[in-house]
């Protein structure tokens, strides 16, 4: 972008072939066109779970806001504070930012519940496939 006009007050993540950040209209729909490009692939894939999640995709959808959740959780998470929040996620007031760091506690509890929810179902997996096995020969 050397010598070209820059949108330094925003600073986009993503800009369009005129190196102007992209709209929001614009990103979502090539953010649609992505996931439901890949809803066939999961759906077609023989592990149950992959599949599952192409089904979820396909009833409930995926909007780039759950992404930016995300990412605001795991900052949250991973002990970013107003400023840091703020900062990634691009906002000009902390109240957004806030509400994140209000409800750490509870985003920490839900976490915890959610990883010892995968963790007790992997442990069911792989006593299956140990029992299907046989034992563990």
């Amino acid at each position: 972008m050397d010598g070209r006009k820059y949108e330094a007050d925003y600073g986009p993540l993503t800009v369009n072939a005129r190196e102007m950040a992209i709209t929001y209209k614009s990103y979502y729909d090539k953010f649609k066109k992505v996931v439901d490009d890949i809803i066939p692939v999961l759906l077609a894939n023989n592990d149950s779970e992959v599949a599952t999640y192409g089904m979820l995709l396909q009833e409930k959808g995926l909007a780039p806001h759950a992404l930016r959740h995300w990412f605001s959780v795991k900052l949250t998470l991973f002990g970013e504070d107003v400023a840091g929040l703020m900062c990634w996620r691009g906002d000009k007031s902390p109240e957004s930012a806030l509400a994140y760091l209000q409800n750490k506690s509870e985003l920490e509890k839900k976490y915890r519940k959610i990883n010892k929810e995968i963790f007790d179902y992997r442990l069911w997996q792989a006593e299956k496939y140990f029992e299907d096995k046989g034992g563990d020969d």
